[in-house]
């Protein structure tokens, strides 16, 4: 399954899901005039998928085309400030029995009045009562996330995005506990020397792709593509090297299915590189620049827990 953002004529960006056996169908209530990277496909968790913009949340279960818009936050922004969506997670939580989605927020004032104005707000919604929470977490001085269209990961009922301190780190959170914890990346990484990561998940092991920056000109032989595994979950020395690919015209990786590593090209195009065959396979299927997203969502018996006045069919998924 895939995403992407196409402009109508008004210039105002509409989102379009797609499957393997489907036509693309436009997704009710997203788009956005904010540029494609507004957009997220985060999932699956037990076959549902969330999907978002800048202002609406949707809870998707693909295989009974059912979906939910979830309520909007009551918390706003105050006022004099701005701030904007920087990290978003989905997940499932063990000791509730309860979904969560998760939804960082940069609070910032005029750069120019004050540029030390800056303060991180996370709001949680709670699935099972329909409801809104804000968080305190100011003691714990979370770090900048930044956004990549290949990170939000969910891995052991934790959800993982690309974050920066002092240094890049892999910020996480538990859904069970509402815990966030800084992951350390490899000591190599380092987005000043022309590099881009993506994070996926290869054989149930967190995964980070290390690719050049397409805004960089490309060396067809030095800037391969680098895929490091972590071989214990928690252990940060534990970072295996185990694919080197040769340089790819991309604009950022996508997802992993079998031997299939599904990227964006610099192009647009949706494409696969076969670890085995070294093969590369272009699909007809483009997206803007930073717009596609792409899971692989297996059939559950999972319903969507909770249903509201906003629940529907999603036709022609």
């Amino acid at each position: 399954m895939w995403i992407g953002a196409e402009n109508d004529q008004k210039r105002e960006e509409n989102v379009y899901l797609k499957t393997w056996s489907s036509k693309a169908s436009e997704v009710p209530y997203l788009s956005s005039s904010y540029g494609s990277v507004s957009h997220h496909l985060i999932g699956p968790c037990n076959g549902l998928i969330v999907l978002s913009d800048t202002q609406h949340i949707v809870l998707l279960y693909p295989i009974t085309r059912k979906y939910n818009l979830l309520q909007p936050s009551p918390f706003g922004c105050p006022d004099g400030l701005n701030r904007c969506i920087c990290g978003l997670g989905f997940g499932f939580d063990f000791m509730r029995n309860d979904y969560k989605v998760v939804r960082i927020f940069e609070v910032y004032s005029n750069p120019y009045k004050d540029p030390c104005m800056r303060v991180f707000k996370v709001e949680i919604y709670d699935l099972g009562i329909n409801s809104w929470r804000e968080e305190n977490y100011k003691e714990e001085k979370l770090p900048l996330v930044f956004w990549s269209p290949c990170s939000e990961v969910l891995l052991k009922g934790v959800i993982h995005w690309f974050a920066s301190a002092d240094r890049e780190v892999i910020l996480c959170f538990d859904m069970s506990t509402d815990i966030f914890r800084n992951m350390e990346m490899l000591h190599s990484c380092n987005s000043l020397d022309g590099k881009c990561y993506g994070l996926i998940i290869l054989n149930d092991s967190l995964t980070l792709i290390c690719y050049r920056d397409p805004t960089c000109e490309i060396d067809k032989i030095k800037d391969v593509m680098d895929i490091w595994t972590i071989k214990e979950y928690g252990r940060n020395d534990s970072w295996i090297l185990r694919y080197t690919i040769r340089p790819l015209l991309i604009e950022s990786p996508l997802t992993v299915w079998k031997d299939l590593l599904f990227l964006q090209s610099t192009s647009g195009q949706l494409v696969s590189y076969n670890f085995i065959s070294d093969e590369v396979k272009e699909f007809n299927f483009r997206g803007y620049p930073a717009s596609l997203r792409v899971i692989v969502c297996k059939e559950s018996m999972t319903i969507i827990p909770k249903e509201n006045g906003n629940s529907t069919q999603a036709l022609g998924i």
